[in-house]
C-alpha cells in the first residue's frame, strides 16, 4: 500500500494534456479501497474466492486436456463413431463429414480474409490521420474484429487511449478532438464491416445469403452471446449440408452430386416400378448424360 499512497499523492493534482484536464485522483483511491476490502474480507468470502478460482482452474485443465485428446486421437474417435452406423451408411457418413469439414474450413478462410481487410484498412486510416503506433493498432483492430461486439470495443478503447495521450503526429488539433475523430472513424468503418463486409465475405465462403448471415449473427449476439455469434454461421451451414443429404435420401435421389448412382446399391431397387415417373430413374438418367 505504500506505493499506492505515493501514487495517490502524485495524482492529487489534475493532469493537463494538450488542453484536456485529467483528474485521476479518485482512481487510485478506489483501487486502494478495493484491495483493503479484499484483504479485510471474512474467511467465508476467502473460501468462496478459493472455490471460484479452483473451479475456473479445473475447467481450464479440462479444456486443455480435451483439446489435446481431440487433436491426437480425433481420427480414431471419428472412425469409431462412424462404425456405430449400419455398414451401408458408413461411406455416406464419411462423405457427409468431409462436406461439413469443408464448410468450417471455408468459414475459417473467410474470417482470416475479413481480419486481413480490416487490419489493412485501419493501418491506412490511422497512418493518414497520424495516430501513433498505427501499424500495431491496425493489426489489433483486425485481430479483435473476429470477436463480434467485444473485439471492436476493445480495439476502440486502445486507439482512443493512444489518441488522448499522444495526439496526432501532424493534425493541428488538440488531443480531445483527435480522440473524438478516432472514435468517429472507428464507428463508421466498423459498422461498414459489420453491416456489409462481414455478411458478404462469410456468406460467400459458406454459400449463404448475406441477409441470412447478418440476421443470424445479430440474433446470436442477443440470445447466446459472443461465442454463439462466432459459431452460428458454420453451424447453420453444416445443418444445411445435413438437411440436403436427408432430403435427397427421403426422395430417393443421389445425395452426393459428384458420385455415380451405382455407388449406392440401396437406391438401385426403388419401390416405384413405373420407370417413366420414377424420380430415382430420372436422376440416374440425368447423371449418365
Amino acid at each position: 500500500f505504500r506505493s499506492l499512497t505515493q501514487a495517490e499523492q502524485y495524482l492529487a493534482k489534475p493532469i493537463i494534456v494538450g488542453g484536456a484536464v485529467l483528474d485521476l485522483s479518485s482512481v487510485v483511491a478506489q483501487y486502494k479501497n478495493a484491495l483493503l476490502a479484499v484483504f479485510s474480507s471474512t474467511p467465508q468470502n476467502a473460501i468462496q474466492l478459493i472455490r471460484n478460482t479452483s473451479r475456473s482452474t479445473l475447467w481450464g485443465i479440462v479444456v486443455l486436456v480435451s483439446t489435446y485428446f481431440f487433436m491426437t486421437e480425433w481420427e480414431n474417435l471419428r472412425e469409431g463413431m462412424i462404425r456405430l452406423a449400419p455398414e451401408t451408411y458408413r461411406q455416406d457418413i464419411r462423405r457427409l463429414y468431409a462436406q461439413v469439414r469443408q464448410v468450417w474450413t471455408a468459414y475459417l478462410r473467410g474470417q482470416l480474409t475479413l481480419m486481413l481487410i480490416v487490419a489493412v484498412t485501419f493501418i491506412i486510416v490511422w497512418t493518414v490521420i497520424g495516430l501513433p503506433g498505427s501499424l500495431y493498432l491496425g493489426f489489433l483492430a483486425g485481430l479483435f474484429s473476429i470477436v463480434p461486439d467485444v473485439g471492436p470495443f476493445v480495439a476502440t478503447v486502445l486507439a482512443l487511449t493512444v489518441a488522448l495521450l499522444e495526439g496526432s503526429k501532424w493534425l493541428p488539433i488538440n488531443n480531445f478532438l483527435f480522440g473524438l475523430l478516432v472514435v468517429v472513424l472507428y464507428a463508421v468503418l466498423i459498422n461498414i464491416k459489420g453491416v456489409w463486409l462481414r455478411p458478404r465475405i462469410l456468406g460467400r465462403s459458406v454459400h449463404m445469403h448475406e441477409a441470412v448471415v447478418f440476421v443470424a449473427i445479430i440474433a446470436a449476439v442477443i440470445f447466446t452471446g459472443v461465442l454463439g455469434a462466432f459459431i452460428i454461421i458454420p453451424v447453420l451451414a453444416s445443418l444445411g449440408v445435413i438437411w440436403n443429404y436427408l432430403h435427397a435420401r427421403i426422395l430417393g435421389l443421389v445425395p452426393f452430386q459428384d458420385e455415380k448412382y451405382a455407388s449406392y446399391p440401396d437406391l438401385e431397387a426403388p419401390a416405384i416400378t413405373d420407370k417413366k415417373n420414377n424420380p430415382v430413374a430420372k436422376a440416374a438418367k440425368k447423371r449418365s448424360k
